[in-house]
C-alpha cells in the first residue's frame, strides 16, 4: 500500500452497500486500503448461512460414503476381488427414499453426527453373509435392528421385533 494515498474514514461494504467506518472491515492487504470488501457483520451472516446450508446438504451423503467406505473395507477384509454393487449416490437415494424392510418405516436422516450412530438410520443387512453387498443379498434395515440380527439367534430376534410397537 502507498504510503502517499490518503485513506478515507469510511469504506462501503460490498454486501449491505452501507458505509461504515473502516475499523468494522477485517484486514485484507490485497483489498482497497487494507481491508476486505465486506463488513464483518455481513461476513459473519454469510458465513453463518453457508455452514448451515452445507451440513444440510452434505449430511446424508456424507453418511453414504461411510457406508460405502465400510461396504468396500468389509469386502477387502472378506478376500472378495470385486466392489460392492452400490454407488455412493444410490446409497443416498435409498436412505431419502425408502423404507425399512423390517419394520416398514422411513429411515430417519436428521441429527446425522459425525461419531455417533442414529439407531434409526438406513444399514446394510447382508442375507448371506458369505456374499458380498451385492443387490440382490443386501435388505436395507435401520441400524438397531442390523445390531439386534447380529447379536441375537433368528427367534429371538423376530419375538423382539413383534413385541416393539410402531
Amino acid at each position: 500500500m502507498n504510503k502517499y494515498v490518503k485513506i478515507p474514514k469510511t469504506q462501503q461494504c460490498f454486501c449491505c452497500k452501507k458505509f461504515k467506518k473502516l475499523k468494522m472491515f477485517g484486514d485484507d492487504l490485497r483489498g482497497k486500503y487494507g481491508k476486505k470488501r465486506e463488513c464483518m457483520a455481513c461476513k459473519r451472516l454469510s458465513s453463518k448461512k453457508y455452514r448451515k446450508n452445507k451440513k444440510k446438504k452434505n449430511d446424508i451423503k456424507y453418511y453414504a460414503y461411510i457406508i460405502y467406505k465400510n461396504m468396500c473395507k468389509k469386502h477387502k477384509d472378506m478376500g472378495f476381488k470385486y466392489l460392492p454393487e452400490f454407488t455412493i449416490g444410490e446409497i443416498s437415494d435409498i436412505i431419502k427414499k425408502s423404507k425399512c424392510e423390517v419394520s416398514n418405516r422411513s429411515f430417519n436422516c436428521k441429527n446425522i453426527i459425525k461419531y455417533r450412530i442414529n439407531p434409526f438410520m438406513a444399514s446394510p443387512d447382508r442375507i448371506n453373509n458369505k456374499i458380498g453387498y451385492r443387490r440382490n443379498n443386501v435388505r436395507w434395515v435401520m441400524v438397531w435392528i442390523n445390531i439386534a440380527r447380529q447379536m441375537y439367534d433368528v427367534d429371538f430376534f423376530l419375538k423382539l421385533i413383534k413385541g416393539v410397537k410402531w
